[in-house]
């Protein structure tokens, strides 16, 4: 096979990854918060009820709303627990009932609604570590009365969850073999990938794109480079042996294939493919968030990774241990 036809063969792998990579970026951006239990509240007046939060853009809460005839919303406010009711807090920056925007206010909420109240981001994830709780202000007879529904805090029934079952991975990797295999030496690489949870356990498929160095028959080419272009391809089994808040260490084991190419100086192509198993461990940062709120590598994580690999060329004799360094990054969807 030619450099180029390695190429082509190799584009629509890549290009597929490529778009699987983007779609679970954009998923894992937009997934929300779900209650672990109901988080509910009411009053003779009105009963309130969180079902989703996201922390995105604007911290936005989504809740059901049940009011009595006559019954008004004047403003939202979120506050911690410690704030005086109704009086003090982070006022909402829009207010949607049932799929419309409200900017006049009181708005009637009498009967059944849907109510999603976006607050600013920074103010909102700064009260998300005091113990938050949502007031609504309302209107009616005999007067204006306050009703307080807990947002979130370390008690278990006011948790909230986002469990993932995918992952998209991003990594930029040394590899150093012990000497050249079809005289593919050093390199680097970046790859991208996808992995899906099986309970503890998460199968990963990674593609990516590198160049490493030449050694051996290693004539220049016409634009005076030596070395291969490489497309890397590995799939892995990997599980966290020990996890706490903020940090984890994960352990991998799978199998790997990298192709290399390049132009000789004549115009001929040269590839060169090297296969074999592949094992790694991974020290992690992971993901931290506000009490009540799932956190670890499902949720997020960024680590440094040393693996241990075995090239043996598929066109020759050779092979050869290879130890790698490299800095990866996850999030869940």
């Amino acid at each position: 096979m030619t450099s180029s036809q390695s190429q082509r063969s190799s584009a629509p792998q890549l290009a597929l990854l490529l778009s699987l990579v983007v779609i679970a970026s954009a998923c894992a951006s937009r997934k929300p918060y779900f209650p672990a239990a109901p988080h509910v509240a009411g009053n003779p007046r009105v009963r309130a009820e969180l079902t989703e939060v996201d922390r995105r853009e604007f911290l936005r809460a989504v809740i059901e709303v049940e009011g009595s005839a006559g019954t008004s919303l004047r403003r939202v406010l979120l506050a911690p627990t410690s704030a005086e009711p109704c009086r003090e807090g982070l006022r909402e920056r829009a207010l949607v009932v049932d799929g419309k925007s409200i900017w006049l206010r009181p708005v009637d909420i009498g009967g059944r609604h849907l109510l999603e109240v976006y607050f600013p981001a920074g103010g909102g994830e700064d009260l998300l570590h005091q113990t938050p709780v949502i007031d609504f202000v309302l209107e009616g007879e005999p007067g204006e009365t306050c009703l307080r529904v807990p947002l979130s805090s370390d008690a278990p029934a006011l948790a909230w969850r986002r469990d993932f079952d995918w992952s998209t991975d991003w990594a930029l990797r040394a590899a150093f073999p012990q000497r050249p295999v079809g005289s593919v030496a050093a390199g680097w690489s970046g790859v991208l990938g996808i992995g899906r949870y099986w309970g503890p356990v998460r199968t990963r498929l990674e593609l990516g794109v590198g160049i490493n160095d030449c050694r051996g028959r290693c004539p220049r080419t016409s634009d005076g480079s030596e070395g291969f272009t490489t497309t890397p391809l590995r799939f892995e089994l990997d599980g966290y042996l020990f996890q706490t808040r903020g940090v984890a260490i994960a352990a991998g084991l799978g199998y790997q294939q990298q192709w290399a190419a390049r132009r000789n100086p004549d115009g001929s192509g040269r590839s060169e493919v090297n296969r074999g198993p592949h094992g790694a461990l991974r020290f992690d940062f992971t993901a931290l968030a506000p009490p009540g709120f799932p956190e670890g590598p499902r949720q997020g994580a960024v680590g440094l990774e040393f693996s241990f690999d075995r090239w043996a060329s598929t066109t020759s004799a050779d092979s050869a241990w290879v130890l790698g360094i490299g800095l990866v990054t996850s999030v869940g969807f």
